[in-house]
Parts: structure tokens; C-alpha cells; sequence
């Protein structure tokens, strides 16, 4: 559960964290907008959970894992309140965590590693997970494994929606402090989770490629060079409001999401030693639950994660 989308995910792992992928969706909940003290931003909240303890209950799922991050992590009043309507809904047992900047870290770099050496990457690897609040960065090496450096920034595409300026700013200084650890020029993962789409209708639109509409069949990663992905993110700052804009929802979504995440994308690369670059919805975000509940030690259960 991030800042800006809720995603559910019904998969099977085993105790060694393999995952096969069963369903998946994701919602816009814009918690960061919305926050908890109104009846309508209650509901907003509160029909996604429903909406997945159905679909769960309906794919015979035996234990719900539900993982917050950094709105979370900043606003316990409201974890606690999300706790307890899983537990109200729900029929089977639920794990609710929030997961410490550290930790999700952590996870994160499990589950690229994971996601690398089944697509073949090996060697090092840059690791960066952009969230609604925070960013995580983690370089290390695929095999052996082995972190070298990672860390937890509070400069998502909320804050940057927020307040720009300032928020790119702070970025760019963590950045070159990342850059001081970073010798070589690593293989780059970056996971952007819910934006995808958007990124995969701007790359095959310039590509003069058929638009994929079914999210089921979206490529996991997209290998982009960072010519093109630069190309791509100038065309999306450039693009108009009706271009990005479709439904409401989507539209106060896109605006919240969007063309922040160009503009962090363009400051990372613009700093960072960036070598080939895979964009990734699923594997590195939805990897986190999986790998919570593969290192915290729980036995295999139906859970939300994938692996197709």
C-alpha cells in the first residue's frame, strides 16, 4: 500500500521465494491528498480494501499480507486505522506492516535481485523504487549477493508535486552522496510501479508501436537506453493536460503522479551513473510483499505478489 495507489496481488510462493503470479490490480487512493477526516476520504479507502478481500476471498487465498510504506510510516493514526478495517473485512488471517525506510530498502534490493537473475542481469546493479513519498536506492551486487550502498529519501512524486523546487533540490544532494559510492556503471532497475502504463503508451507512441491496453500483458521491464528514456520523459513534461487527461480520477491521479516522476527520472539521470535502464511495473514493488514474508520467515501462503 504506497502513498498514491493501493495494489492487490494474488500469488503463490513457496519458502523459497519463488512466486507465480495469479491476479493483480491497482487503484488510485491519492492518501496524501485525501488523508482520513472526512467521510469521503474514509470510503475512498475503504472500498479498495473491500474490493480485494472479495477478489482474495474468491481466489481461495489462505493469508493476506498487507505492507504500507512511507505515508504510513508518517501518519500512524491512519495505519492504525486501515489495520483495523482489514481486520474487520477480512475472513482469513492478515499480517499488516509498515515497513521502516531501512526496510523497505531492504526488500526492495530482494526483490530486484530476484527479479534480475530471472531476466539474466548479473554483475552490479542500481536498484530505485519511486514511490508517491520516498525513493529507495540500493546498489549492490546480483551474485554473490552483496549491498554496497542503500537508502531511504523522502522525495517522492507527492512531495515533488508539492513543492517542486525544493524537493528536487534535496534530491540532487542525495544524489551525489549516492554518486560517491557508485564506481562503475551499473545495469539500472527502476521501478515505477503504477505511472507503467503511461510510460509504455509515450515509448510505443514515439516507437510508432501498437499501444498495449491490457495490463495483464504489459511487459514486466522495458530496456530503454537513457537517450530514449530522456526523449520519452521531454515529451511527457511537454505534453498538454488533454493528452494525460482521460476520467477524473485518473486525470487528479495523473497530475499527482505523472509529470513529477518525469521530473525525477530526469534529475536521476542527469546525476547518477546510469547505464542500461529497465523500467519495471511489477517486479520490484509487488517483489517487496513477497520478500517481507519470505525473509520474515512466514510458511508459503496465497498472497499478494507475483511472479507470472
Amino acid at each position: 500500500m504506497g502513498t498514491n495507489t493501493f495494489q492487490g496481488l494474488a500469488a503463490y510462493c513457496d519458502n523459497d521465494g519463488v512466486y507465480r503470479r495469479i491476479w493483480i490490480d491497482c487503484i488510485p487512493v491519492l492518501l496524501a491528498k485525501r488523508g482520513l477526516n472526512n467521510k469521503r476520504a474514509v470510503k475512498a479507502v475503504t472500498e479498495p480494501i473491500r474490493y480485494f478481500l472479495d477478489k482474495f476471498g474468491h481466489l481461495r487465498a489462505d493469508r493476506i499480507i498487507a505492507v504500507g510504506t512511507w505515508f504510513f510510516r508518517n501518519n500512524q493514526e491512519i495505519a492504525v486505522h486501515i489495520e483495523s478495517l482489514f481486520r474487520e473485512m477480512a475472513h482469513v488471517p492478515v499480517t499488516f506492516k509498515v515497513l521502516s525506510g531501512e526496510d523497505e530498502a531492504r526488500y526492495i534490493w530482494e526483490a530486484a535481485r530476484y527479479a534480475a537473475k530471472q531476466n539474466s542481469v548479473t554483475g552490479e546493479v542500481l536498484a530505485i523504487d519511486i514511490g508517491g513519498g520516498s525513493i529507495e536506492i540500493i546498489h549492490g551486487n546480483v551474485e554473490p549477493n552483496n549491498i554496497m550502498f542503500s537508502t531511504s529519501i523522502p522525495s517522492g512524486t507527492v512531495n515533488v508535486y508539492r513543492s517542486p523546487e525544493e524537493s528536487l533540490e534535496k534530491l540532487k544532494s542525495y544524489l551525489w552522496k549516492v554518486k560517491q559510492h557508485i564506481v562503475a556503471t551499473p545495469v539500472t532497475l527502476i521501478g515505477v510501479g503504477a505511472p507503467f502504463e503511461s510510460i509504455i503508451n509515450w515509448t510505443y507512441r514515439r516507437l510508432e508501436t501498437a499501444v498495449i491496453v491490457d495490463s495483464m500483458t504489459y511487459p514486466v521491464w522495458i530496456p530503454l537506453s537513457c537517450e530514449s528514456l530522456f526523449e520519452v520523459i521531454t515529451e511527457w513534461l511537454n505534453a498538454s493536460e488533454a493528452e494525460i487527461n482521460t476520467t477524473k480520477t485518473i486525470a487528479d491521479f495523473r497530475k499527482w503522479q505523472l509529470k513529477p516522476l518525469a521530473r525525477i527520472l530526469r534529475t536521476l539521470l542527469s546525476v547518477l551513473p546510469v547505464g542500461q535502464v529497465y523500467l519495471c511495473r511489477y517486479d520490484i514493488r509487488d517483489g517487496v510483499a513477497i520478500q517481507y514474508c519470505v525473509r520474515g520467515g512466514r510458511r508459503a501462503v496465497r498472497m499478494h505478489a507475483r511472479r507470472p
